[in-house]
């Protein structure tokens, strides 16, 4: 399990292009798709990859929330903002 310290450097690569990356190539392909280029399964591939990165993302930002929980427990303390 990540530390809390690498854990907002995981939310950083997802906010910091992978998650417009999935949306560039998930809009390319449905842009191929409409003009013949691509197939339909293509398609279905590029949603299944760029849900399946929306869902890595959504678990990263739990597993911050968690931990940052966890810590202010520890710490018997509450100051989480999210």
């Amino acid at each position: 399990m990540p530390t809390l310290a690498i854990r907002p450097a995981r939310l950083k690569l997802y906010q910091g292009g992978v998650l417009k990356e999935a949306d560039r190539v998930l809009e390319a392909r449905l842009y191929a798709y409409q003009r013949g280029g691509a197939t339909l399964l293509e398609v279905i591939d590029a949603q299944k990859t760029s849900a399946t990165i929306y869902l890595a993302y959504s678990q990263a930002l739990a597993d911050h929330a968690n931990a940052l929980v966890a810590l202010e427990e520890a710490a018997a303390i509450w100051d989480v903002s999210f």
